[in-house]
């Protein structure tokens, strides 16, 4: 299916986002102003692609995740993959913990909420306390360059989450899209496509691209 542009209701704001493909649902929670388009034009070649474009902050992403889980229900058939990017992960996130059932898999691009180390940065303690209720096969993605985000986040997401495999992509900061496009392509897609096989186990595995 050829790409449409089209516009969803959450909590009141117009949420714009395009559809294309067929297939399996994959939804994509973009926060870095159009950075994921590449992944999704590559993932729409074989999925049904949802991509939503949330490059805006949120005053609660916890409250905005219970809407959004409520309007992509309305447009998936049956369960979904989930990725989300920056501050859209955070939803993604969100999502995952209370409306984990839904989802068959969540990727998680320069996820914000849970900053340690990071001077005057906002630390959400009540996620980070509910990432154990994930339960989908998680891949959660950081740029060793990444200043919003110090590195050590990535062990907090790997000790939390049951199902998880965390990458860092070699010289990228946080928005990995500019960076290292090709790189962040090809390790979604491949998590996208072949997850049961990418997933190691229990406790997680780290590797750096």
């Amino acid at each position: 299916m050829a790409a449409q542009e089209k516009y969803v209701e959450v909590g009141g704001v117009r949420v714009p986002y395009t559809e294309a493909g067929t297939g399996e649902t994959v939804v994509l929670l973009d926060g870095w102003r159009g950075g994921l388009a590449p992944v999704a034009s590559i993932l729409s070649q074989e999925y049904r692609t949802l991509s939503f474009g949330l490059d805006r902050k949120v005053d609660s992403a916890k409250e905005f995740a219970g809407g959004m889980a409520g309007a992509i229900g309305g447009l998936a058939d049956g369960n979904y993959t989930l990725a989300g990017s920056s501050r859209a992960a955070d939803v993604a996130a969100w999502m995952a913990i209370e409306a984990g059932d839904k989802l068959d898999a969540l990727v998680l691009l320069g996820p914000m909420a849970i900053r340690p180390r990071m001077v005057d940065a906002t630390h959400d303690e009540e996620l980070e306390s509910g990432l154990g209720d994930i339960q989908c096969p998680t891949l959660v993605v950081f740029g060793t360059d990444d200043r919003l985000v110090h590195r050590e986040a990535a062990r907090v997401y790997a000790e939390c989450i049951q199902l998880v495999n965390v990458s860092l992509v070699y010289d990228a900061g946080h928005v990995i899209s500019v960076d290292r496009p090709d790189a962040l392509a090809r390790l979604v897609t491949d998590y996208v496509e072949r997850r049961d096989t990418f997933v190691v186990g229990r406790g997680g595995s780290t590797n750096t691209l």
